[in-house]
C-alpha cells in the first residue's frame, strides 16, 4: 500500500495511504478523513510547505502516467496540472 507522510509543525500532519487522505491538528490524537483525496486517485507523494498549500502525486492504477495536483485549502479541494513524465 502506498504511504505518503508529511508533518509541516508541532500539530500538522496529512498522510495518504492510496486514495485516503488523512488530516491532524491536535499531534495526532484525532484523523479526519479528507473525502476529496479520491480525486487525485491513489496517491504516491504529498508535499506541504504550509498548512494551506499541497502538492500530491498521483492517479489510478494502470492508467498510465500520474499527475500533479494542488490544493490551496490544506487538501479539501483540488486542481489538476500537468502530467508527469517519469
Amino acid at each position: 500500500n502506498p504511504l505518503s507522510a508529511n508533518v509541516i509543525d508541532q500539530t500538522h500532519a496529512w498522510v495518504a495511504v492510496n486514495s485516503s487522505l488523512y488530516f491532524t491538528s491536535d499531534l495526532g490524537r484525532h484523523w479526519t478523513s479528507l473525502a476529496t483525496a479520491s480525486t487525485v486517485g491513489n496517491v504516491i507523494s504529498i508535499d506541504f510547505i504550509d498548512s494551506h498549500t499541497c502538492w500530491a502525486l498521483g492517479g489510478a492504477p494502470g492508467a498510465g502516467q500520474p499527475f500533479l495536483w494542488k490544493s490551496n485549502d490544506g487538501g479539501h479541494h483540488w486542481q489538476k496540472l500537468t502530467p508527469v513524465l517519469i
